[in-house]
């Protein structure tokens, strides 16, 4: 859970980069972490729904910080 449990609900509007910042450690402990699983986290711990795309933009930009860009 995020480090300020209110940050979602203070919010009308989150941004996949809001979401990043509350999602970023269970991501980092289960990169295998579902973007249908970053929806439920969401809803169940912020009363929040987000869109499909915008969880799948969370966790791009999520893996992204943990690791970067890969240029083949």
């Amino acid at each position: 859970m995020s480090e300020n449990p209110f940050i979602l609900q203070r919010h009308h509007h989150i941004d996949s980069d809001l979401i990043v910042e509350v999602m970023l450690t269970i991501v980092k402990r289960k990169l295998s972490t579902s973007v249908a699983t970053i929806q439920d986290i969401v809803v169940r711990d912020y009363g929040r729904k987000v869109f499909y795309w915008k969880a799948w933009m969370t966790k791009q930009k999520i893996l992204k910080r943990l690791f970067g860009t890969h240029v083949l």
